[in-house]
């Protein structure tokens, strides 16, 4: 008769293991929890960028530290210019987050400067769109300024693009991902 009413095979507090059973779902449901909290935590909200948390990198702080039109910033070394490019590209908002010297590393030099003092502007221009940046400088050199507003326009008014795109015009294309090879791994390994 106990083999009848066993049949299901359904657990039973009485059987020897059910509360091991019952703790390694609750660590497995807490796991699966846990990972998926880390996950939007990480992400951020939706529609955001994770190069969003970008800050720029410490040449940017040692330029701020100095004095306002002083001319001896500390140039950026090639990791930090490829972080400047790559958060950029991400997110063309981490522009604002930059000062002049930060936009030639990105955009090299500007093909129109306006100084309207205390605003400066520099434009960059491609066959498809313009970018205006816009800087808040005492000087005409806005090396050291900080970035206020930035603004892209298609060149003709019938053409579309997103601001994204005529940035992506602007950036050089060398710093962009790359695939890596299977053997970059191992080569140490190889004789």
């Amino acid at each position: 008769m106990n083999a009848t009413l066993n049949i299901l095979k359904t657990p039973s507090q009485a059987d020897p293991g059910f509360r091991f059973m019952a703790v390694k779902a609750l660590v497995i449901y807490l796991l699966v929890a846990a990972f998926i909290a880390l996950f939007f935590a990480f992400s951020g909200p939706v529609g955001s960028s994770s190069s969003a948390l970008f800050t720029p990198p410490k040449a940017f702080a040692a330029m701020n530290g100095m004095a306002a039109g002083s001319e001896g910033a500390r140039a950026y070394t090639q990791s930090e210019e490829r972080y400047i490019i790559r958060a950029v590209s991400g997110n063309p908002d981490n522009l604002i987050k930059l000062d002049g010297h930060g936009v030639r590393v990105v955009l090299d030099e500007p093909e129109m400067v306006r100084a309207d003092l205390p605003s400066v502007l520099w434009q960059y221009r491609t066959e498809r769109c313009v970018l205006d940046v816009y800087f808040k400088s005492k000087s005409r050199n806005a090396d050291n300024a900080p970035v206020v507003y930035y603004e892209t326009r298609a060149r003709n008014e019938n053409d579309k693009i997103s601001r994204e795109e005529c940035l992506a015009d602007f950036m050089p294309h060398s710093y962009g991902p790359r695939m890596v090879s299977v053997s970059t791994f191992y080569k140490s390994y190889i004789r």
